[in-house]
Order: structure tokens, then C-alpha cells, then sequence
């Protein structure tokens, strides 16, 4: 059966109107667990860990560290994009020329990633001032700044 085009409209269920209450408390949880984990929890933690972990751990991981340097990764998909956009220009049917474009794509949205990705560090690291952990072994700064 049809309504009649001079209805009002239906109205929303009354669980679509506690849901930003329900959003609100549970960052509000969330917050409060973080604020507990970071006064109680978080320090002797890192003590633990420090003791814990074996030299040559600290030196195993300072070498996966490096695999996080973004500048292989960009010349990666620079090359990626130019290779495909060249590609493009000299395929000799239409197919072929999709491929490589579908290249360039994967070589610009990886770039875009990267951007993106970089630009969120730059401005939330920083802005956070959370002290690194060897100011908290070396010199027991602890804390943001």
C-alpha cells in the first residue's frame, strides 16, 4: 500500500538519537583508560621492558627501524608512475596502454599514501611533544613537553 504523498515523513527510531551519547561515553572511557595506563601503568612498564630486553634485541630492532626511511619507497613509486606514464605513450594496443596506466595509478596513490601519511606525522608528532623513552632512562624526563 502506498503512502499518500502529503504524509510526514516517517520518524527515526529512538536508538538513532542515543547514539552521539553512546559516541561521547565511550570516548570518554576510552580517554579515561588512557589517562590511567599513562599515570599507573606506562612507566614501570618501560622499566620492565628496558631490563628485559636483550642488547642485542635494542640493535635487531634499530636495524628494522630503518626500513621505515620512506625515500626508497618514494623513488619507488616515482619510478612506478613515470615508467607507466611512458609506457602509456609508447604501448602498441589500447590494452597494453590500460596496463600501464593502471601502473601509474599504483605509482601515484602510493605517492598520495606517503604524502598524506607524512604530513600526519609531521603535524600530530609534534604537537603531542610526547618525550622518547631514552630521555626516561637516561635522564628520567619523563612525561610531554
Amino acid at each position: 500500500m502506498r503512502e499518500p504523498l502529503n504524509a510526514p515523513p516517517p520518524t527515526q527510531p529512538a536508538a538513532s538519537l542515543r547514539r552521539p551519547r553512546a559516541i561521547a561515553l565511550l570516548t570518554l572511557g576510552v580517554l579515561s583508560l588512557c589517562a590511567l595506563l599513562y599515570t599507573a601503568v606506562d612507566r614501570p612498564v618501560a622499566f620492565f621492558l628496558d631490563r628485559l630486553i636483550d642488547p642485542s634485541a635494542v640493535q635487531f630492532w634499530g636495524e628494522v627501524t630503518k626500513l621505515g626511511d620512506a625515500k626508497p619507497y618514494i623513488l619507488g613509486c616515482v619510478l612506478l608512475y613515470l615508467g607507466g606514464r611512458a609506457g602509456m605513450l609508447r604501448a602498441a594496443s589500447r590494452a597494453l596502454a590500460q596496463n600501464y596506466y593502471e601502473l601509474s595509478r599504483i605509482g601515484l596513490l602510493g605517492l598520495a599514501g606517503y604524502a598524506v601519511s607524512g604530513a600526519l606525522v609531521h603535524i600530530i608528532k609534534p604537537s603531542f611533544g610526547r618525550l622518547r623513552p631514552k630521555l626516561l632512562f637516561n635522564s628520567d624526563q619523563y612525561g610531554f613537553s
